[in-house]
């Protein structure tokens, strides 16, 4: 069985969180878990998935998954969740599978979408939107 490293990601305060391999299925799935909650419940996972969907296509998914625990009870109230996918021709260059992960950070951060995605623009280097406080 392959091994997998830790990830860091950083939290919307730019705090690194560290992720521990969960579970790997070489070339097809990964996961990691970041258990910073203290307990079994509420633990955020990350995973990455890889399948052919044709002979010569290629379909790529990154999930987060935040589950929102109750202070008072230690249940979790909800969960939420953010998945990326790409379907790419085995033909491709890196240099147009970048150019596609490019464009789509971009269009996340479009005025249109201003109050779903302005931590993107944080994460681009770019000035927030109006309803992020800018950092002194």
């Amino acid at each position: 069985m392959a091994t997998i490293a830790n990830i860091s990601l950083k939290d919307s305060a730019n705090a690194n969180k560290t992720y521990v391999p969960e579970r790997v299925q070489t070339g097809q799935y990964a996961s990691w878990v970041n258990r910073d909650q203290g307990t079994t419940i509420g633990n955020k996972r990350a995973s990455a998935f890889v399948r052919k969907t044709t002979a010569s296509y290629e379909k790529r998914s990154l999930k987060i998954v935040h589950p929102i625990v109750d202070g008072v009870t230690g249940l979790v109230k909800y969960t939420n969740s953010a998945t990326v996918e790409t379907k790419v021709n085995e033909r491709s260059t890196t240099a147009e599978k970048y150019e596609l992960i490019t464009r789509s950070l971009l269009f996340w951060d479009l005025p249109q979408f201003s109050c779903l995605w302005s931590p993107v623009s944080r994460f681009l280097g770019k000035r927030p939107f109006n309803d992020v406080q800018e950092e002194s």
